[in-house]
């Protein structure tokens, strides 16, 4: 019987191991007695760190792959050189100032309205409620910060009136004082 092999990438197996970790920890705060279930994500673990992974699949169901799961059966290539990573910084106030005012109404709303339920969440079970700049920062879309609000493109020009992911480099956003 014919079939297709492809190896899982390093990248694909951690975050493999990341859902086990959260499964773990689910486990343990729920206080269940999964004692056999605990033993298998540890075996696992340690499976995935070991070595290679592949999976082989009959001929048939890769040609069915696309209609049977609703997704393209992955084809990983080669790693590529590293690329340079870019440190990008924002001031708070530049940030805030973004994610406040900047977008459709309806976004804009939609944010507000999200960290008020999150306080009033907190208020309501602890009596004391609020987030940093930090929080908010850490929980927003990076991909959608406009460039020209980073200091190194500050206010440029028009042509950095774009999203960071519209740069077409590899970034690191950080939130300054």
């Amino acid at each position: 019987m014919k079939k297709v092999s492809q190896t899982i990438p390093k990248s694909f197996k951690e975050i493999l191991i990341k859902g086990l970790d959260l499964v773990s920890v689910y486990n343990e705060d729920k206080l269940l007695d999964n004692h056999y279930e605990q033993f298998d994500i540890l075996t696992l673990k340690a499976l995935l760190n070991s070595g290679e992974m592949v999976i082989n699949l009959p001929f048939d169901k890769y040609t069915n792959f696309t209609s049977d799961n609703g997704i393209d059966f992955p084809e990983f290539c080669e790693p590529k050189e590293k690329e340079e990573v870019v440190d990008l910084t924002i001031t708070k106030e530049d940030f805030l100032q973004w994610y406040f005012n900047y977008g459709q109404d309806t976004e804009i709303r939609d944010s507000r309205y999200s960290i008020g339920e999150c306080i009033i969440g907190q208020l309501l079970k602890t009596g004391v409620g609020s987030m940093s700049a930090q929080e908010i920062f850490d929980g927003c879309n990076h991909a959608s910060v406009r460039a020209y609000f980073t200091q190194e493109h500050y206010m440029l020009t028009d042509e950095y009136d774009v999203e960071l992911s519209d740069l077409g480099i590899k970034y690191n956003l950080i939130l300054i004082d």
